[in-house]
């Protein structure tokens, strides 16, 4: 027998040239699906695009949390009147310094800056040092977090505060060495 049309059961944007999946002549198949995702071009980075550069968040004074993961970010700029962040993710971008923005943020407890290039953790502690609310940390996966013996004692002394640093709770004893 001839094939049903296809009747659509939810709506989705596929991209062109993109076939959607039809129930069959008797109705099985259940719910339309999207296509998954076609596989990164051959040799990319997951951070070879994104967002460069922070920007237009001027009108957004009351923002408390920010997640700007997977970016190609290179520095937090951008943000001196966002003073109210208290959670801010840049996980997985190409962060180089913490100057800039970030000094302005007195109210930040999380602060996640795993898988960027951060090379000079003393440079790194210096600008953290000052941020006493400061409770959760994350900075695995930068260079300055291999290059460093020690790199997690070396954290916990000059910001002693801190309750997880890269997802593991800091002992008492890592704060008395």
């Amino acid at each position: 027998g001839a094939a049903a049309p296809c009747r659509p059961v939810a709506r989705f944007r596929l991209p062109e040239g993109r076939a959607a999946p039809c129930p069959n002549a008797r109705g099985e198949g259940g719910p339309l699906t999207p296509p998954p995702p076609p596989p990164p071009p051959p040799h990319s980075s997951p951070r070879a695009s994104g967002i460069k550069r922070i920007g237009n968040f001027q009108g957004f004074t009351n923002l408390e949390v920010l997640w700007l993961n997977d970016n190609a970010l290179e520095e937090v700029t951008g943000l001196d009147q966002n003073f109210r962040i208290k959670e801010l993710a840049l996980q997985n971008n190409r962060i180089l310094t913490l100057k800039g923005s970030l000094k302005h943020f007195k109210f930040l407890t999380l602060l996640d800056l795993e898988n960027n290039n951060l090379r000079d953790l003393h440079e790194v502690l210096a600008h953290l040092e000052h941020f006493q609310s400061l409770k959760t940390l994350t900075l695995r996966g930068n260079p300055c977090c291999h290059d460093t013996k020690d790199y997690r004692l070396h954290v916990v002394h000059r910001v002693p505060w801190l309750h997880l640093l890269d997802y593991t709770a800091v002992t008492e004893r890592e704060r008395q060495e």
